[in-house]
């Protein structure tokens, strides 16, 4: 839920940038409408796109990523699935 400010919920002094330690992450089909859109309009990336892995239960499931900053200092990620694999053994 996302909602106004008004004192109830505020758990640290409101001093900007706001959205410090809150991360939100998006799904969608594709990143690549979003990286255009803020290339087009000159938006600063936090991170650059990358390609990640991550352990869920037997299997690895890939994700591209991209990772903003709104001007509130919240983080947001936003990602597309590149599906899932049976995980590979770690030594």
């Amino acid at each position: 839920m996302l909602c106004q400010r008004h004192g109830r919920y505020e758990t640290g002094g409101m001093e900007r940038p706001l959205g410090q330690g809150a991360m939100f992450q998006i799904y969608l089909e594709t990143v690549e409408p979003i990286i255009s859109g803020l290339k087009r309009v000159g938006w600063p990336r936090y991170e650059e796109p990358r390609e990640s892995s991550y352990r869920v239960g037997e299997n690895e499931r890939g994700l591209r990523q991209l990772l903003v900053q709104d001007p509130d200092g919240y983080l947001i990620m936003f990602a597309q699935s590149l599906g899932s694999r049976p995980a590979t053994q770690r030594e």
